[in-house]
């Protein structure tokens, strides 16, 4: 008895230092090794990955780095902030949860179970015992989706550019070859026509508020001139500029002030790119003839403000940008395949061109050649006299 005793002490000793120097993990890092320190902790990967099941782009969460599972095997559960659990996969010490779209923003945590094998092993305070959380970002997260999708987006744009304007010089070719083609079988049909003409001669003849506001456009607008998308605000509505005409001055966050363009009732200022988040204001300047005829107190005479957001201006530009690369994924991708079908049609043609002119070739041949042994048979028998 004592001896089994005392061979369950030593057992567990022995499991509680191999799960120990097994299950030491270290925070994911690409600037410097891993590091051990007996803790674990969750985190976000910069970059999105691709998912062939699902067909899209996918943010990623990392819990580990384990050194080793250990025996029994560790294994860990994640919970959402909506309070559902997730089962994990596990890859080279990590164990990952690929979150579903659209991201689910809140605390995400990932634990050792304590109904699981592994966890039971653990020494008491150990701090594996313990879950580790991470906040994700909603508007952060999607950001990340369409830089993913935005850079495979720019490559397959690339890609389908090239595969047009390649099939484009295909087709080049190809015209160049059919004109070739119906030149040569002119020539040639010309040539044999006129001397089976020569031959055959001799046989026979031939808003309006009384205020104005600050709003900041839902949907990003591009500028030809910088070929770029750019957040625009506008300040308005006026009903009519009036007489002196009315004018707006804008101030930026960082106090430089800026004209404006006006258009349909709204004075608009379009934003450099990278856009500078802050307060942007909107006033008729007091040195303006127009101001000098408002009435003491008029609503007029006070600047609106609006409070720009750097990171949703970001994804402004972004959805434009993404929704302008879909539409020329489309437009290259039905070009491509409008191309490919007159490469088709193009190869069909110069083969029937070919064909076309070795048929006609060959009668026009056979019939010079029948018109020639007929000349030579009235020739020897002296049946016909020539006449120039």
């Amino acid at each position: 008895m004592v001896n089994w005793t005392l061979k369950r002490v030593i057992m567990a000793n022995l499991m509680r230092r191999v799960f120990m120097l097994a299950a030491w993990i270290f925070v994911a890092a690409t600037t410097e090794p891993p590091k051990s320190s007996g803790h674990f902790h969750v985190t976000q990967d910069r970059k999105a990955t691709y998912d062939d099941k699902t067909d899209s782009w996918h943010v990623t969460l990392s819990c580990g780095q384990f050194v080793s599972l250990g025996h029994p095997a560790v294994d860990v559960l994640w919970q959402t902030p909506s309070g559902d659990t997730k089962s994990t996969s596990y890859d080279h010490g990590q164990f990952y949860l690929q979150l579903p779209n659209p991201v689910e923003g809140g605390n995400y945590t990932c634990a050792l179970p304590s109904t699981y094998a592994a966890t039971s092993c653990l020494p008491a305070g150990s701090p594996l015992s313990r879950e580790a959380a991470l906040l994700v970002d909603e508007t952060k997260a999607r950001l990340t989706l369409l830089e993913a999708e935005n850079t495979d987006l720019k490559t397959l744009v690339k890609s389908l550019g090239n595969r047009a304007e390649a099939l484009a010089k295909e087709n080049d070719v190809l015209k160049n070859q059919t004109d070739s083609f119906e030149h040569l079988m002119k020539q040639k049909t010309d040539s044999l026509q006129q001397k089976l003409d020569d031959a055959t001669a001799t046989l026979e003849p031939p808003k309006s508020s009384g205020h104005f506001h600050v709003t900041q456009d839902r949907k990003a607008t591009y500028d030809d001139k910088t070929d770029s998308w750019h957040v625009t605000l506008s300040c308005g509505q006026f009903v009519s500029l009036g007489h002196p005409a009315v004018d707006v001055l804008w101030q930026t966050p960082s106090g430089d002030t800026k004209s404006t363009s006006y258009d349909h009732g709204q004075f608009y200022l379009q934003l450099p790119n990278p856009v500078e988040g802050g307060n942007y204001t909107c006033a008729l300047p007091s040195t303006y003839a127009a101001t000098s005829c408002l009435p003491a107190g008029s609503p007029l005479s006070r600047e609106a403000a609006l409070l720009v957001d750097e990171t949703k201006a970001r994804l402004t530009l972004l959805e434009a940008e993404n929704t302008d690369l879909k539409t020329l994924v489309k437009s290259l991708g039905n070009r491509a395949e409008a191309l490919a079908k007159e490469n088709d049609v193009l190869k069909n043609q110069t083969d029937s061109f070919e064909h076309l002119m070795k048929q006609k070739t060959d009668s026009l041949q056979q019939k010079l050649d029948d018109a020639t042994a007929t000349l030579g048979k009235h020739n020897r028998f002296g049946e016909v006299k020539f006449s120039r």
